[in-house]
């Protein structure tokens, strides 16, 4: 009977038109997914050449062996006695200097590895009394003398970073004649 054929076409033809739109949203599904897939991967790509290049350009720099690393800089900590003109020297032969504190937290970390004992750092008043510059010629700020500090005994010029009892983290610098034979503290720049 025709109405039940026109039915029959009719549902048929919806059919189709359902198969055709369902392929044609796996398709399009599939080469968005794709696509978006593809821009990740070139992404990640274009990510992995240009750590690639950095790291082939770049240095990986680590302290020289029997020196502290704290942060950018690497500090050597002597284990025979100089005066302070001689630790010096010592130090500029390593490639570096003697220490200059910057901050509280550079402090810290050095008074915390002195194991009791006393070190040559890089402050001295010997060009101009009561001046106290660091080898690179700025002036300590903060400052950690200890109590009383510096006193220019019998013409004290460099100083030392002290351990010794009543000394504390903030307060353990102290001023002694150059020519005291004491450890030292040399200090670089981990990217020098």
């Amino acid at each position: 009977s025709p109405p039940c054929r026109r039915t029959a076409v009719c549902l048929a033809l919806l059919c189709a038109v359902l198969l055709a739109a369902i392929i044609a949203l796996c398709v399009y599904y599939y080469t968005g997914s794709r696509a978006g897939m593809k821009g990740e991967l070139d992404e990640l790509r274009s990510k992995d050449s240009t750590l690639a290049y950095k790291h082939s350009e770049g240095v990986c720099v680590c302290c020289p062996e029997g020196w502290k690393q704290f942060k950018s800089k690497c500090y050597y900590f002597s284990t025979d006695l100089l005066n302070w003109t001689d630790s010096r020297a010592a130090c500029r032969k390593q490639g570096a200097d003697l220490l200059t504190i910057r901050t509280q937290e550079e402090q810290e970390f050095i008074w915390n590895r002195l194991d009791k004992r006393n070190y040559w750092i890089g402050l001295t008043d010997a060009a101009a009394e009561g001046i106290w510059l660091w080898v690179d010629g700025t002036h300590p700020n903060p400052s950690f003398w200890r109590k009383d500090q510096p006193d220019d005994y019998h013409n004290e010029d460099c100083a030392t970073i002290d351990s010794d009892p009543p000394a504390a983290p903030h307060e353990s610098w102290n001023d002694l004649t150059c020519t005291k034979k004491q450890l030292w503290i040399c200090e670089t720049s981990l990217f020098a």
